[in-house]
């Protein structure tokens, strides 16, 4: 990917919106074809993605604001990005039939439809109106479908490590707009939605990844920033040692062990109370 520096690095006063080069190669893994158990299992789990209420947002609460330079570029931009994703998915799912990606597509839909009803709302012109898979009118996301629906194809591994790469982009494209002009509260508020559903999705192709003892290192986001998304659940608690629910094991005071909770308040299995020393 780091073919990709020349590619996307755009400024946002040129463009009203930024894409980065990627930084590290992702780790070697092997491409092979995959065991039929392996096969199997992709095809039927969704790797804990749901499509949540975050998908579907209403904006009609909000005033409506003046929109600066960035604000105009950044809702072109977001809808044809959002677009895109929606493109790969449902192509990949048609490809390997893994579920995460038909799962994952519906809720790139809604959030495409989102970004178009901010276009609506502030009367700008649709750059995806008559949309065909896999032409857009940005350049730079023609560029990167191209390159990214490419790697995709050759192998079922490789086509998780470009869902993960999707995202990754995605979640540093929207913090960067929304720290550099963006600050209309009906777009933050949709945008904002938009970075915790990408989050959720980066979750659910690393956990797809890890399954085939694969890893995915980020390209765009930093490596700080990645195991942050990586050590809290959808719902924003911090992942312990429990597992997905943020549940930690504790150490139980008394006559028996106890497992602490997510605030570390454990029950011992003996006659006394337990501390556990989790954290949720």
């Amino acid at each position: 990917m780091k073919n990709l520096k020349t590619l996307f690095a755009i400024t946002i006063i040129a463009t009203s919106f930024t894409m980065v080069s990627c930084s590290k190669e992702n780790d070697a893994i092997n491409t092979d074809e995959l065991s039929s158990s392996s096969e199997s299992f992709l095809k039927a789990s969704d790797f804990g993605y749901n499509l949540s209420s975050q998908d579907s947002l209403c904006i009609n609460d909000f005033a409506l604001e003046d929109l600066n330079e960035v604000e105009t570029g950044a809702l072109l931009q977001m809808r044809e990005e959002e677009l895109m994703a929606q493109d790969i998915y449902i192509q990949l799912y048609e490809l390997y039939e893994y579920r995460v990606f038909d799962r994952i597509a519906k809720s790139e839909g809604a959030h495409a439809a989102a970004v178009k009803s901010l276009l609506d709302r502030y009367e700008i012109a649709d750059p995806a109106l008559n949309h065909q898979t896999g032409v857009y009118s940005s350049s730079a996301i023609q560029t990167l479908y191209d390159q990214l629906m490419g790697d995709a194809m050759t192998s079922g591994l490789d086509a998780l490590l470009v869902g993960a790469t999707i995202e990754d982009v995605d979640i540093f494209d929207l913090k960067s707009l929304l720290t550099n002009g963006v600050d209309n509260e009906d777009i933050t508020f949709v945008f904002g939605n938009l970075l915790k559903g990408s989050e959720n999705h980066l979750r659910a192709f690393v956990r797809a990844l890890t399954s085939q003892d694969a890893t995915y290192t980020p390209q765009y986001i930093s490596q700080e920033y990645f195991d942050l998304i990586m050590s809290t659940s959808g719902n924003g608690k911090r992942l312990g040692n429990g597992g997905a629910n943020g549940n930690g094991q504790g150490n139980g005071q008394g006559n028996g062990n106890g497992q602490g909770q997510g605030q570390g308040q454990g029950q011992g299995n003996g006659n006394g109370q337990g501390s556990g020393n989790g954290q949720g």
